[in-house]
């Protein structure tokens, strides 16, 4: 999968596109949790995103041994507009009170870790 197909990307771009409001639909998605704190999340392993609202929820469903890896399925999802509090700073977010997260069993081998979704050009 490249970055132009990846379902994250088109999302959050229709996101952009609608003015950042909260009441876009989106499929479900399979993303592959690249990192759990910060939890930082891919579905076409050339570009991440970090979600900040369920991090801490995620945690304390898994056991984190070394070598575990998992995937976080969002049945029902959307992004977020938030700003960093105290600060003129701006940040996307996804919200999900419909997700699942499956330990995968298989290692993640990537020779070079993905960009940050935001910093694509057609994001910013």
């Amino acid at each position: 999968m490249t970055a132009s197909e990846s379902y994250l990307r088109d999302c959050l771009i229709r996101f952009l596109a609608n003015s950042g409001k909260e009441d876009l639909v989106f499929d479900p998605i399979e993303a592959r949790i690249l990192q759990l704190s910060p939890l930082q999340i891919t579905d076409d392993y050339t570009t991440y995103l970090e979600v900040n609202s369920l991090e801490e929820e995620i945690l304390q469903q898994i056991d984190d041994f070394p070598g575990a890896t998992y995937k976080l399925i969002l049945n029902s999802w959307n992004f977020v507009f938030k700003r960093v509090p105290n600060t003129h700073e701006y940040y996307f977010d996804i919200v999900s009170d419909d997700y699942r997260v499956v330990e995968t069993g298989k290692i993640l081998e990537l020779e070079d870790f993905p960009e940050k979704l935001v910093d694509d050009p057609e994001v910013k």
